[in-house]
Parts: structure tokens; C-alpha cells; sequence
């Protein structure tokens, strides 16, 4: 079976990146493929000097991304959208 790993990059719990992941999932679903949606809102900024003592939910995230290497699918969805702030 076929896996990908796909983010969002909004937090937003209604945002349309999470509707977008959420409808790929079930569309993949039809042919067979399992899409893992991970919840990056955890995910504090990240601070080189922490890399040694690096939270639990990064570690986990470091995991999944492994594993999809792993199984030699190296398959992501990601999620995001572009902003566009007015001066």
C-alpha cells in the first residue's frame, strides 16, 4: 500500500489547506493509498540551539518523514497557501 504524509501549513482548524488534505484523503483512499494527515500546530519555531533536546512532537514528525523514507515511497502532501501582504 502506497502512504503519503501531508501537512497543512495553516493552523486554522477550518482552513481550506486541512479541507484540501482531508478530500485528498478520501480520493486516495478510492485507489488504495493511505494519506497520514499530521497536525504540525505543535511544532514550536525552530531554534538551532535546541536541536539536542528536541520536543517530543518534532521528534515524532522526524519519524514519519523517515519512515515514508523507509518504505522507499518518499511521498508528501503539503498543504499551503501563499499570502500576499499590501504594503
Amino acid at each position: 500500500m502506497t502512504r503519503v504524509l501531508g501537512f497543512a501549513g495553516s493552523l486554522r482548524k477550518d482552513s481550506y489547506n486541512r479541507a484540501l488534505l482531508r478530500a485528498a484523503r478520501e480520493l486516495a483512499a478510492e485507489d488504495g493509498i493511505e494519506v497520514e494527515i499530521f497536525e504540525i500546530g505543535g511544532i514550536p519555531p525552530y531554534n538551532q540551539d535546541d536541536e539536542g533536546a528536541m520536543p517530543a512532537v518534532v521528534r515524532d514528525f522526524k519519524s514519519r518523514i523517515e519512515q515514508q523514507k523507509v518504505r522507499e515511497q518518499r511521498v508528501a502532501l503539503v498543504a499551503w497557501e501563499k499570502r500576499l501582504h499590501p504594503d
